[in-house]
């Protein structure tokens, strides 16, 4: 069952970052560009803490999946600038 907390989790992260790209201004990107690395960041977050315990991969999983959520959504805002020619 620990197996599949990684994938779940990074299935909610994606969600919440494609329902984020519902508001009119942003740029649309495809659920598997987004998904992939939700799912590579909580996957490392839970392999990195799974040592101290298969009940505390949840801390890792939060800490790194949203620190990849918030990296993707950079560098997708800041390809959207640049398309745009605006500088951020």
């Amino acid at each position: 069952m620990t197996i599949l907390a990684p994938i779940l989790t990074g299935l909610g992260f994606a969600a919440g970052l494609k329902i984020f790209e519902l508001l009119p201004a942003t740029d649309k990107t495809r659920f598997w560009e987004t998904y992939k690395w939700c799912l590579a960041g909580c996957a490392i977050g839970g392999g990195i803490v799974w040592v101290f315990g298969p009940m505390l991969i949840v801390f890792g999983m939060f800490a790194i999946g949203t620190l990849r959520g918030v990296l993707h959504e950079a560098a997708r805002i800041r390809k959207e600038a640049a398309n745009n020619k605006v500088r951020v």
